[in-house]
């Protein structure tokens, strides 16, 4: 299993979170915390997953894993945000709500954190109105918000 404190773990995605992308395994930086771990980074593929949450996590494959259970979830959601003209400043403004932003492998693809004491709803207005216009597209895998 697992032995060390911060650890990036690579998990296998699935069909439906593969998509049309072209990646087979997301690796996502944890904490242990006995025998669970602690996500430490805004996920981009694998969904109903947020930063912060506390997962258990099966081997499936030679150091490949596989969520079995989100222990404890953090209350932050997560939204995945495809932008396709910058003029926007979508995620500047995201960010200026105080919303975590990631980005990775894929140009205008960005994972987005938003922490539990933000009101979602500035958020989701912002992302609403962009994706209204054609400007990005939106996905939200793991809304924690009431």
């Amino acid at each position: 299993m697992i032995k060390s404190n911060g650890v990036k773990i690579s998990f296998l995605l699935t069909e439906d979170q593969i998509g049309p992308f072209p990646v087979s395994i997301e690796s996502i930086c944890c904490e242990c915390e006995g025998e669970y771990l602690r996500v430490k980074n805004i996920p981009f593929y694998v969904d109903n997953l947020s930063f912060d949450d506390l997962i258990s996590v099966i081997e499936v494959g030679r150091k490949e894993y596989q969520i079995d259970e989100v222990v404890s979830e953090s209350g932050n959601s997560t939204v995945w945000v495809y932008v396709k003209s910058e003029i926007t400043g979508v995620i500047e403004q995201l960010k200026a709500l105080g919303c975590g932003v990631e980005t990775g492998v894929i140009d205008g693809y960005y994972a987005v954190n938003v922490p539990s004491e933000l009101n979602i709803s500035p958020v989701l207005d912002i992302l609403e109105t962009a994706e209204s216009t054609g400007d990005v597209s939106v996905d939200y895998p793991s809304i924690r918000h009431d």
